[in-house]
């Protein structure tokens, strides 16, 4: 009985943290639900520039907090966050070159979508990764 507990106590906790970081709505998020919800949209491409715009809005958030971080940290933590920032993007590229193969090798043009999506994912993820050490930082002050 104790570890049946102990089980649905570590399933229930990841999930209730991923569902309140889910909570906070982002314009870049809403603007893409808007887009795939047009009518005119509901195409392969429509898709894809759906993804592909909400690509650029991230990139341009991921940067945002990348240079307000950048003017605030000491210098050593400056020199890791633009070698951690290098390291991701190497990650980034290499993983939008093997997610697109991977994808478009599959038969449908349903995986084209899914690939641009994930292309997008990854600059939201690491933009929000930006952004938590930037309210954390603020919030010691």
């Amino acid at each position: 009985m104790k570890s049946l507990k102990l089980s649905l106590l570590l399933i229930l906790i990841p999930l209730c943290a991923g569902a309140q970081i889910e909570k906070e709505s982002y314009p870049a998020d809403l603007k893409l639900e808007r887009c795939l919800d047009t009518d005119s949209m509901q195409t392969t491409m429509g898709m894809i520039d759906c993804y592909s715009w909400a690509l650029s809005e991230w990139d341009q958030e991921l940067n945002k907090y990348y240079g307000l971080l950048m003017n605030i940290l000491s210098e050593d933590e400056k020199t890791q966050l633009k070698k951690s920032q290098r390291n991701w993007i190497a990650y980034r590229d290499q993983e939008v070159k093997f997610s697109n193969e991977f994808h478009y090798n599959i038969q449908g043009t349903l995986y084209r979508i899914i690939a641009a999506a994930r292309q997008m994912e990854l600059t939201r993820n690491r933009a929000l990764e930006l952004k938590d050490y930037l309210d954390t930082r603020k919030e010691s002050y």
